[in-house]
């Protein structure tokens, strides 16, 4: 069966890369994403570059080592501002376009980029210095969204629809009082119990038991009924530059914020800055995924299913697999395994499809009730209202559509995504433990929080308030969560969705342009003008822009790394008594 995965909001499955500056490139209104084989293409179209390359790495780690070493010599504050001023200016430019710069090969880079075949570029026009979260890729570098990430969101649906219908609810308070039982007791397993913690409770979902020797199995690999749902990965349309985006990801919560020159507290809703952009898939793309159930498995062995179980070998050496698999087979995907027949194989599983959308729905509408609940908590404590709006308006594209098919997958997803948080949660009898189990194992809790407590001070979790942030994309007109789409049946036409993502790329910034001077001259004085760089290098020279018939050149102090030829820049000069200028200081790059 085809399936179409609209993306709602921002998509993000990562590969674990963290990507640097070396690793990417901005340029004319685009993002590149550069590989070290890109780079050795393009130094190798001419023998010098390599050794300018080379030369340049050098230059530039030698001297950021010896300004952190100075740094850490360096006692005096204004001294050590100036140090990390000067080590900033040269990561800023620490980047492949700024070496092609430096040697006058920028163009001849950019070409080479747009005619690399494994070089893709999104649009972006906002600064950008650090790590990115690299999206995972296939072997030729095309991003997609592996059937592996879709499969898991549909087993949470699943699990959840299988805990909120109370099957095997004894069990589970079991495996739940177990675990905190075990983890009281081993304190230093505390880490692997919770782990595993939720690996028991799957088990009893998802896993048929199996006997041998007269020794009960319940965690056999072999024996999990989702193996027999089968979802293939999902193929971005297009190019990149049409599907994906850099996303602006964000922490928000509400916390405690300290009140200037006072011991006292205010509670404020806060934005914390992440360092990671992440490459993500855009709102309203249109991916589409196969998915597969292998009734022929269930159908070809119903025979021998009919008893519950499967006893194979002779009396002496018996072993039982699939133990409780009618159960099962009707607990996960809603079928009845004695009515399954050649004849109505296709009609089941159509049944089966609709019990999975169903759970997935159902699953949905839970996650998006606790997150309206944490935003209006934070729409609340919003008491400076610098975000209600956009924040407010980033979540209508999930609550206008609580009736379609919503599934939450990736980066983002939070806890109440990937978890049995959301049913422990809502089930009187589990609350208590689960409030218990937070407390236990310092879920919740802040990072160090415990290491500071002394005496009788214990962490009390408030799951009314768990989890307590949230991450965001932050946009310019709107705050959204991540991860969200809608899955889309043949017949169906894609959502309409109004959202910055689903527009067309924006145009590029408009270049920079050197002003002239419209101040007077005064040798008593250091005024600030626009200056032009004319040579890269070390010292850099610029022209200043002091009127239409005076333009000097001359050497620019105070910035150690070559700037690019063209660039416009701010500077402090010295007059002369004559009214020329005799020298030029760099005060910061023209935006």
């Amino acid at each position: 069966m085809q399936v179409t995965l609209q993306t709602i909001t921002p998509v993000h499955v990562g590969n674990g890369e963290e990507l640097y500056d070396l690793d990417y490139a901005i340029h004319g209104g685009y993002y590149y994403r550069i590989s070290q084989k890109t780079v050795e293409d393009f130094l190798r179209k001419s023998p010098e570059r390599i050794t300018q390359y080379t030369e340049w790495i050098n230059e530039n780690t030698t001297e950021m080592n010896d300004l952190k070493q100075s740094l850490r010599n360096e006692r005096d504050r204004r001294r050590r501002d100036d140090f990390n001023q000067q080590l900033n200016r040269i990561r800023r430019n620490f980047n492949v376009i700024s070496f092609a710069k430096n040697i006058n090969q920028a163009d001849a880079f950019i070409r080479h980029l747009n005619e690399s075949p494994n070089v893709y570029k999104i649009p972006f026009n906002d600064k950008l210095e650090g790590q990115i979260r690299g999206a995972i890729k296939t072997a030729t570098g095309k991003p997609y969204i592996p059937g592996s990430s879709l499969k898991g969101a549909i087993r949470t649906a699943l699990l959840y629809r299988y805990l909120s219908e109370n099957k095997d609810a004894e069990s589970v308070r079991d495996a739940v009082q177990f675990s905190l039982r075990n983890a009281r007791q081993n304190p230093r397993r505390q880490r692997y119990i919770i782990k595993t913690f939720a690996d028991k409770i799957e088990h009893l979902a998802f896993y048929c038991h199996t006997k041998k020797g007269g020794k009960l199995k319940r965690d056999d690999e072999k024996f999990d009924l989702l193996k027999l749902l089968k979802v293939s990965d999902g193929h971005l349309p297009g190019t990149p530059d049409t599907t994906m985006r850099l996303a602006d990801v964000q922490l928000y919560l509400v916390s405690k914020v300290k009140k200037r020159d006072s011991r006292e507290f205010d509670i404020k809703a806060t934005e914390q800055p992440q360092a990671p952009f992440v490459e993500a898939v855009k709102e309203g793309t249109a991916i589409d995924f196969k998915l597969d159930i292998d009734l022929n498995f269930l159908l070809q062995f119903k025979k021998e299913f009919e008893q519950n179980q499967v006893i194979v070998g002779k009396e002496n050496k018996q072993q039982t697999h699939w133990i409780g698999i009618i159960e099962k087979v009707k607990n996960i995907f809603g079928l009845d395994l004695r009515t399954l027949t050649a004849e109505n194989l296709k009609s089941k599983k159509g049944e089966v499809f609709q019990h999975i959308f169903d759970c997935l729905q159902l699953f949905s509408q839970q996650q998006i009730a606790h997150q309206k609940k944490w935003l209006d908590h934070f729409i609340q404590n919003d008491k400076a209202r610098r975000y209600d709006v956009e924040i407010e308006d980033g979540h209508q594209a999930i609550f206008n559509h609580t009736d379609k098919r919503l599934i939450h997958l990736g980066f983002g997803t939070g806890f109440t995504g990937i978890t049995e948080y959301l049913h422990l949660f809502d089930t009187p009898e589990l609350r208590t433990m689960l409030k218990e189990m937070m407390e236990l194992f310092l879920i919740g809790d802040k990072p160090g929080a415990d290491r500071r407590r002394t005496g009788s001070q214990t962490y009390t979790a408030n799951l009314d308030r768990f989890p307590k942030s949230r991450r965001l994309v932050r946009d310019d007109d709107r705050i959204q969560p991540m991860g969200w789409g809608c899955i889309l049946l043949d017949d169906e036409e894609k959502l309409n969705l109004t959202v910055a993502g689903a527009a067309e790329p924006p145009a590029p910034p408009e270049p920079v342009k050197a002003e002239f001077f419209k101040g007077t001259l005064n040798p008593k004085k250091r005024p600030e003008m626009n200056a032009e760089v004319t040579y890269s290098g070390r010292p850099n020279k610029v022209k200043v822009y002091v009127s239409e018939d005076y333009t000097p050149e001359v050497k620019l102090d105070g910035y150690r790394n070559p700037l690019e030829i063209g660039k416009i820049v701010i500077v402090e000069v010295g007059v002369s008594k004559k009214k020329q200028i005799t020298q030029a200081s760099f005060k910061r790059e023209k935006k």
